[in-house]
């Protein structure tokens, strides 16, 4: 399978990425994450053979791929644009990459067929591309970069230029047909809610390097530092300091300038909390939005710190209320 090992790439004279090394498995979906400039389309290009690093290689059981071209990988290749032929039609697309090997016609008809059932597209074969809504055009892009069987398939911000509620609807069905294919993929997005929809694993890029890999759920129990736990939105990130309290937790480090303590929103508790713990919070509600079952308040300490909660009724803006979190439901970061 594919073998990441030790890639350096600079950018304008600085370090982009700075010894990167992963393993891919054979089926498994990996979601490469970070935001703007982290350099994940980088290390996709480079993977794929269209750009080369300054050192470090990329391997396929075992082979260093250093001089095969990139035609030659045998990899597929989805961008967020998805990069269609305007003049052929959905048809014509799909069966590009078949007709480049020189497949025979009767082969590619019958390939070509099974690719516009998977994607739920039978009557749309002879229908021009530009016709095609934002999400049919995806599916049309995802089924081209299948039909040639491609050994890996990497796909860059394929669902980037969707609006919000397109893409979270789209998000189940991309893994749906993914998972089918039973390919390895690596998946690029600065999006944690579609790389958590997504993902077996997630690989999150920062600085020029992986500052945690794992699975979803790993990631959201367990991030590695205050930014990871920043970056996915994890919840209220507060200093040690900002407790403005002396009361120290039984077997935590005392608060300081490096420690960081994570409160989820939906661990918030109303009123006083029954033990004497320092996270216990008075504040006025600046905003209260209904979220289905709950609402996301937000509110405001004296100190200025602003906390982001989940409440079971509607507060009301500028009411003053209490809530606290208990021990075991706070998570103690490095900063």
């Amino acid at each position: 399978m594919l073998s990441v090992r030790d890639i350096y790439k600079k950018y304008e004279g600085a370090p982009l990425l700075n010894g990167l090394s992963f393993d891919l498995a054979q089926g498994e979906i990996i979601c490469l994450l970070g935001s703007s400039g982290s350099g994940k389309s980088t290390l996709l290009r480079i993977i794929a053979g269209l750009e080369e690093a300054e050192s470090g290689a990329v391997y396929w059981d075992g082979v260093d791929l250093a001089q095969t071209p990139a035609h030659k990988r045998g990899y597929g290749l989805m961008f967020q644009d998805y990069a269609l032929f305007p003049h052929r039609n959905v048809y014509d697309n799909i069966a590009f990459g078949l007709r480049m090997q020189k497949h025979p016609e009767a082969d590619i008809e019958k390939i070509v067929g099974e690719r516009l059932k998977s994607i739920r597209m039978e009557n749309f074969a002879k229908r021009p591309v530009t016709e095609l809504s934002g999400g049919e055009q995806q599916r049309v892009a995802l089924a081209r970069a299948l039909a040639p069987d491609p050994r890996l398939l990497m796909l860059d911000e394929p669902l980037g230029a969707l609006d919000q509620g397109l893409r979270e609807e789209l998000t189940q069905e991309l893994r749906q047909t993914l998972r089918d294919s039973h390919k390895p993929v690596i998946y690029v997005t600065h999006d944690h809610q579609e790389a958590f929809g997504l993902a077996d694993r997630l690989l999150i890029l920062h600085d020029g390097v992986i500052v945690q890999g794992g699975s979803p759920q790993e990631l959201f129990e367990n991030p590695a530092n205050a930014w990871v736990a920043g970056f996915l939105g994890l919840g209220n990130l507060i200093s040690g300091n900002d407790l403005q309290n002396d009361r120290m937790l039984s077997g935590q480090p005392e608060p300081s300038n490096e420690t960081v303590w994570l409160l989820r929103p939906f661990d918030a508790r109303m009123g006083d909390s029954q033990a004497d713990i320092p996270f216990n919070f008075e504040g006025d509600v600046l905003d209260c939005i209904y979220m289905g079952e709950r609402y996301r308040t937000k509110l405001r300490t004296p100190q200025g710190i602003i906390l982001s909660i989940e409440t079971p009724s509607l507060c009301v803006m500028g009411e003053q209320i209490k809530v606290y979190w208990q021990v075991e439901d706070v998570l103690c970061l490095k900063s």
